[in-house]
């Protein structure tokens, strides 16, 4: 799926310019190859047209919300959803997790963090 990063192509979906383009750079400084849109209908489209290895998506978008752009990743094999909010809580996550997230991550965000999230986790039979 990866459109030419050495480790995989994501989409970024974030409402804040600042968010998304220091999300999207952070990544492409370690070969992902990057995607931003900052509208859920952007996002939709994207997810509708490329395939991706990931999606880091924020709740609260102008237009819909990110946890309508899970069904939509889940389409991709192994393509692992972030979700992302400054309003995080427990309900929020565990609905992201019960979606099909592999992490919901309050803002503000340490890029690290993020990275390790997207990281495949050893399997519990190995």
């Amino acid at each position: 799926m990866a459109r030419g990063g050495d480790n995989g192509c994501l989409l970024v979906v974030d409402d804040d310019p600042e968010i998304s383009t220091a999300i999207a750079d952070y990544f492409q400084r370690h070969g992902y190859d990057v995607d931003t849109a900052w509208r859920f209908s952007d996002a939709r489209a994207f997810l509708s047209t490329n395939g991706y290895d990931a999606l880091i998506t924020d709740i609260n978008l102008p237009d819909g919300s990110g946890f309508d752009l899970l069904p939509l990743c889940s389409r991709w094999t192994g393509c692992r959803a972030i979700v992302i909010s400054g309003q995080m809580d427990g309900d929020m996550a565990a609905r992201a997790f019960e979606m099909g997230a592999c992490a919901a991550l309050a803002k503000p965000l340490s890029l690290r963090a993020l990275r390790e999230a997207l990281q495949p986790q050893p399997s519990a039979t190995a």
